[in-house]
């Protein structure tokens, strides 16, 4: 096991708080937004001995990852964060597998250059995500049931809403919305701004009050239709240790609070709005699941192994949560010994687990708040640190203190490691099913 040395991302939506106190510093001059944490190229990791982690698996990838997850994945399958947001992201969604390789393929085939602002696909993969917050956190995620929103946006009585608001009145939620983003210049202007003054003149103290959001969003991004897509979205408040898992075609936006995220290492991202930059209609348009969606909120126990598991479809990434105890994470290298209860090797358990799960790729059903399992946990894993005392030991070398935010990599090959004290959170490959 070796420390990470991470890099914090500072866009301007960052904290200037969060990371900064989680760390033991005073507030930080810049918004600093992420921490980052594996492999990603743009800002890879560090190990103690100096290298980049993603250099580190690219030489020994077997000794690193394991012989399966190099075969199947040939690098860390997923980027683990922390997150802190002090304003709101924009409206964004992500491809499933096949949207990704297919879109990746034709504008590889076009010859956008990679680094274009008008790219959608940088690579050829999904991008499912976990977000699990350590603050009270808000955000924007799927679809309202049409009726809802039709409400909402009559209330403002705003006329240039009424062609929205008959859509949705006739259950027309895809061209409600896609009308919205399709609005341009001055007819776009004409419809936010008395839409978010009729917010605004409601006097909207509290954040679950739509209007408060549609208010906030019309001045961080002024005459961007996106604010009152808002209005067409579930809002959520989640709280400390719950979780919301993001499959492919979602719609979403983190609008505040501290977390943290693991998702499947791309960086493919269309846009719906509450942005500079680039939106694609018609692609997005391909990529959505534009139908009502019934957000599952996880709330996993902590079991008698000390962790609570979020459990997610996800084969790329899994997270667990520790608190104190003495629970064992380990590595698993080829041929090591597992039970039911183990993060083990896909292949075995996952004909198990079709026999009761319906597979659907992106979109499989499952149980978020299923009851959290026991023993190891089986990696490649990184282990970050959220509250002070978290101590980690190995056999044949001495124990490791990780202060709050401090994170290290436990290679495929190396000895099994004991948590001990504090609070923690470990990444690691997913099986791609209900049970991690």
């Amino acid at each position: 096991m070796q420390r990470l040395t991470n890099t914090v991302m500072a866009y301007p939506w960052g904290s200037t708080q969060d990371l900064a106190a989680l760390r033991g510093l005073p507030p930080s001059e810049k918004p600093e937004a992420e921490l980052w944490m594996g492999a990603h190229p743009n800002a890879p990791s560090s190990l103690d001995d100096g290298r980049p982690l993603d250099a580190a698996i690219a030489s020994g990838p077997v000794e690193f990852l394991g012989t399966a997850i190099a075969a199947e994945f040939g690098r860390l399958p997923f980027l683990l964060k922390l997150l802190a947001a002090a304003e709101p992201l924009s409206l964004q969604a992500h491809p499933s597998k096949a949207q990704a390789e297919a879109g990746f393929a034709h504008e590889e085939a076009l010859g956008i250059p990679r680094a274009a602002p008008h790219r959608n696909y940088k690579d050829n993969n999904h991008k499912p995500e976990l977000v699990c917050v350590l603050t009270p956190f808000w955000a924007l995620c799927g679809f309202r049931e049409p009726a809802e929103s039709a409400a909402l946006l009559r209330a403002l009585e705003v006329d240039a809403l009424a062609p929205i608001v008959t859509l949705l009145d006739a259950g027309n939620l895809r061209e409600a919305f896609l009308t919205l983003l399709g609005v341009t210049g001055e007819a776009r202007a004409a419809l936010v701004r008395p839409a978010v003054a009729a917010a605004k003149a409601r006097r909207p103290t509290a954040k679950t009050d739509p209007y408060f959001w549609l208010a906030r969003l019309g001045d961080a991004y002024p005459d961007d239709a996106g604010a009152i897509t808002s209005l067409l979205l579930n809002l959520l408040e989640l709280k400390p240790n719950q979780a919301l898992y993001l499959p492919a075609g979602n719609l979403h936006a983190y609008l505040e609070g501290f977390a943290v995220e693991i998702m499947a290492a791309s960086d493919n991202v269309l846009r719906g709005g509450l942005t500079p930059k680039y939106v694609d209609r018609e692609e997005l348009a391909k990529v959505l699941d534009i139908a009502p969606y019934a957000v599952v909120v996880f709330e996993p126990a902590v079991g008698t192994d000390h962790f609570a598991h979020y459990r997610t479809p996800a084969r790329d990434f899994a997270l667990a949560r520790y608190e104190a105890g003495g629970a064992s994470v380990r590595e698993a290298g080829d041929g090591a010994e597992s039970d039911a209860n183990e993060f083990s090797d896909p292949a075995s358990r996952r004909a198990e687990t079709n026999a009761s799960v319906r597979e659907a790729g992106d979109g499989a059903e499952f149980d978020a708040n299923a009851s959290a399992g026991s023993g190891p946990i089986h990696g490649p894993a990184i282990v970050v640190a959220i509250g002070p005392g978290t101590t980690i030991a190995s056999d044949g070398t001495p124990p490791m203190t990780l202060a709050p935010s401090e994170a290290l990599f436990i290679a495929a090959d190396a000895a099994p490691v004991t948590l001990q004290g504090g609070t923690a959170f470990v990444a690691t490959v997913g099986q791609g099913e209900l049970a991690l």
